[in-house]
């Protein structure tokens, strides 16, 4: 709505997003707003993809095929060779469920932090807005405040 302030929404809309639509007969035109190269949808998606494809998919790999194969060296001598064979790959797969918690938070936060230095060092502080350096997901889950009614 910052773009397109005279947007008209339908009701599910105004319901879900806790907004009302602004009719054209009450008040004066609006102006369209701006939004900071920062909260940009395109640099939004770029800054998910590098996220996802870091704590998604790069570090987790790198983890799970560094316990597989050190956990394969240690147990390169023993004489059981199922636990020989299925050892490192069940230890590899144990480690799946500590991932989110090991990477999300810090890859989220050094990717925020990245992107928020390198706009405000290349546009200065119009290209992040009044945006926080980290924790920007934080914000985006609250829920709008809605206006008391007279």
């Amino acid at each position: 709505r910052t773009l397109n302030p005279a947007l008209q929404l339908t009701e599910r809309q105004e319901h879900i997003s806790g907004l009302k639509s602004v009719d054209a007969t009450e008040q004066a035109p609006l102006q369209a707003g701006t939004v900071a190269p920062l909260e940009d949808y395109r640099t939004v998606m770029v800054q998910r993809a590098i996220f996802q494809s870091l704590a998604s998919m790069g570090l987790p790999a790198f983890t799970i095929h560094s316990v597989v194969r050190y956990s394969g060296r240690a147990m390169k001598n023993m004489k059981n060779t199922r636990i020989r064979t299925w050892g490192p790959i069940g230890l590899g797969l144990a480690v799946v469920p500590a991932l989110p918690t090991l990477f999300d938070e810090p890859v989220e936060n050094a990717v925020e932090w990245l992107f928020h230095k390198g706009f405000e060092a290349y546009g200065g502080k119009q290209y992040v807005g009044d945006a926080p350096t980290t924790g920007r997901e934080d914000l985006l889950v609250k829920k709008p405040t809605k206006e008391k009614e007279l």
